[in-house]
């Protein structure tokens, strides 16, 4: 996704866009090619997960301190990312979060609703009593972090839960594939669960949708429930994003 190319839109969301703290431990292993593969599997996690939200500024020489390691490592890392269009690199060394506009949003959203359908309807099929079993604890979780209002847990267990569903599909190129959209929208759910009213959530029944239709191997009800959950995300996503860019006019 590319940032958007209104400034009122990225000022909105950018006085909260940090790097959480988790970004500290030091490298491990010898050799810069491990240090700079560690490196980028926890960006990608913090990314993919809605950790680091959209305009948050990765810094070069500030993840190299963080991480205890040199320049390059770090360097490639980033490299990595900015090739995945997770991230955008500025000429001082500083990478950024893309804020997308509404359209890319959307245009994401059609995509992610046939791909991770079609997850959800191939999970359906094949789903044990075990598997099943998984998503309710997953689902758990969910409800639990939300009640909780523990916003450092919501998008993770959300992602735990839709992982979840789609490993049990067992298509790993489609897992791939909507890993990478993941890496891309995983930073909007931190603008979505970064609200107060995290109760009460649409996505929770939508979820016990998916699991009720997942027990009675009911593909078309999976996928509908599924879609159904990205439709209504992305929407409160936009809609937080364009209230937040008139309310900074």
């Amino acid at each position: 996704m590319a940032v958007a190319k209104k400034s009122n839109t990225r000022s909105a969301i950018q006085p909260t866009a940090e790097v959480p703290a988790v970004i500290s431990s030091p490298a491990r292993g010898t050799g810069e090619p491990h240090r700079a593969q560690m490196i980028y599997d926890e960006l990608r996690s913090l990314l993919r997960s809605g950790s680091i939200p959209p305009g948050a500024k990765l810094k070069l020489r500030e993840l190299a301190t963080q991480y205890g390691t040199s320049l390059t490592p770090v360097r490639d890392a980033l490299t990595r990312l900015v090739a995945e269009q997770a991230l955008q690199m500025t000429r001082n060394s500083t990478a950024i979060v893309p804020v997308p506009s509404a359209s890319e949003i959307r245009e994401v959203k059609r995509i992610r609703m046939e791909l991770e359908g079609l997850a959800a309807e191939e999970a359906a099929k094949l789903a044990t009593k075990e598997q099943i079993l998984h998503l309710e604890t997953l689902q758990v979780h969910f409800e639990d972090a939300l009640k909780k209002r523990d916003r450092s847990r919501i998008a993770k267990c959300n992602m735990d839960f839709h992982y979840g569903l789609y490993e049990i599909s067992k298509l790993p190129v489609l897992l791939s594939t909507i890993d990478n959209f993941w890496l891309r929208t995983g930073p909007l759910h931190n603008v979505l669960y970064s609200r107060t009213d995290t109760e009460g959530r649409p996505s929770v029944m939508f979820h016990r949708q998916i699991i009720a239709a997942l027990r009675k191997h009911d593909s078309v009800k999976a996928r509908q429930a599924l879609a159904s959950d990205i439709a209504d995300s992305t929407e409160e996503i936009i809609s937080f994003i364009i209230n937040s860019s008139t309310s900074a006019k």
